[in-house]
């Protein structure tokens, strides 16, 4: 009988964010389901907006569905911690990640079948 040992983890993907304070982020998995951040700074104050999931290419919400915004003061150690946890998320299991422009992003929200 064999047993494994000296487990790693390892990440296969990344992604380069210039302005962690001012961004529009887009998320996916393997099921099919896609989520969206925006983190916007003015004035020293950040606030956080996420949505999802969404059904890929249909624009319609899956059977639970949140829309989460809040508010804190600017530093960057903080909205790496926010970024990070949600693209890594264990229960999205987000495979994909893109930066969007504010259009893409506008765009996605409009489109939403209630």
């Amino acid at each position: 009988m064999q047993f494994n040992y000296v487990r790693t983890e390892s990440y296969m993907d990344s992604i380069d964010i210039e302005d962690v304070g001012n961004c529009y982020i887009q998320a996916f998995n393997d099921e099919g389901l896609e989520w969206l951040m925006h983190v916007q700074t003015s004035l020293g104050w950040t606030r956080v907006k996420t949505f999802g999931p969404f059904v890929c290419d249909t624009n319609s919400m899956n059977t639970s569905f949140s829309y989460m915004t809040h508010e804190l003061e600017f530093k960057e150690k903080k909205l790496y911690k926010e970024i990070n946890e949600f693209i890594n998320n264990p229960k999205r299991n987000i495979t994909q990640v893109f930066l969007v422009d504010e259009d893409t992003y506008l765009e996605k929200l409009n489109n939403i079948v209630v």
